[in-house]
């Protein structure tokens, strides 16, 4: 990559990253999966870029690179607080199950049972919920 095309990404980066910024802050995505979607795709373009960067300008590209470091933290620390403005669901476990099991049910998707935990303090054990425990979910 030449320091044209380096730089052609960063103004590429900025602005998608800014788009992306501005669409949260107007209430613009359905779900903080919707915007986690968007933000790990920004998140792997400043990744690589500040891999360019760093070949192409070494020390030089600090500055830029924290800049981008900064940049990423912050789409993650956005996708908490859009995490915790969705609406919230109590379901009783009607038999023993498991956040995995919840998860799925509730979202598709097994892999999200990390969401739940957060929101359940009290079950201290994610591959055992009794039966009548409420757990609180996040709206899909």
């Amino acid at each position: 990559m030449t320091r044209t095309e380096a730089l052609a990404m960063l103004r590429e980066v900025l602005s998608t990253a800014g788009a992306t910024i501005d669409k949260a802050a107007a209430g613009g995505f359905s779900s903080s999966q919707e915007y986690e979607r968007e933000a790990n795709d920004i998140r792997r373009d400043i990744a690589a870029l500040i891999g360019e960067l760093d070949t192409l300008w070494g020390v030089q590209a600090w500055p830029a690179v924290s800049a981008l470091r900064a940049l990423a933290a912050r789409l993650v620390d956005l996708h908490r607080a859009i995490a915790d403005t969705t609406a919230t669901v109590e379901v009783v476990a009607d038999r023993e199950t498991s956040f995995v099991e919840l998860a799925v049910s509730l979202y598709g998707d097994g892999s999200r049972w990390t969401e739940l935990a957060p929101l359940n303090p009290g079950i201290r054990h994610p591959g055992f919920i009794a039966p009548g425990t409420t757990v609180v979910a996040r709206a899909r």
